[in-house]
């Protein structure tokens, strides 16, 4: 009984979103339905790899709504060299990508440590998370944050499945 009171909470708590933009680029398209999970973000089932749905407040206290992917956990070093993001020293699979996809950083915020040997380090805090758009060249993202992470009270959902059109 209390599996299927679960299942029938993850339901309710369910909520679909229209895609905006192209900073998902392949994996959503502008004007893709997704559908976003309430509990998982609020139990804590947010993993690498998910997409999130997430808000962030600006400079003029507007509030912003991003969906990105999930690239750092809480306490892990990211670093990003030669259009190449690392996790704690080791090549980030990333097989959402298009080839040939490049990880750039422009690097003006003495927040960020750079070194030749690792290129650009985030050491995500506890309680937060690295996110980076699938179209890294058109994505604002954790690297363009003013404070790079996104805390775990600010994910509102987590990816569960894509509404394909009928044509």
């Amino acid at each position: 009984m209390i599996p299927v009171l679960i299942s029938f909470i993850k339901l309710l708590m369910t909520f679909p979103v229209i895609v905006s933009g192209g900073s998902m680029l392949p994996t959503f398209y502008e004007g893709d339905v997704v559908y976003m999970s309430g509990y998982e973000a609020a139990f804590g089932g947010v993993e690498r790899g998910d997409v999130v749905l997430f808000e962030l407040e600006d400079s003029s206290d507007n509030v912003d709504v991003y969906i990105k992917r999930v690239v750092g956990m809480p306490g892990e070093k990211i670093s990003i060299k030669d259009g190449v993001v690392s996790v704690d020293g080791r090549i980030a699979s990333e097989p959402y990508l298009r080839w040939g996809t490049k990880t750039e950083v422009n690097v003006e915020d003495s927040s960020v440590f750079t070194s030749e040997m690792d290129g650009v380090v985030y050491n995500v805090p506890l309680g937060k998370y690295f996110v980076l758009g699938d179209n890294r060249q058109s994505s604002v993202d954790s690297r363009h944050f003013i404070l790079h992470y996104v805390d775990v009270d600010d994910i509102k959902g987590v990816f569960t499945y894509l509404n394909f059109p009928y044509n």
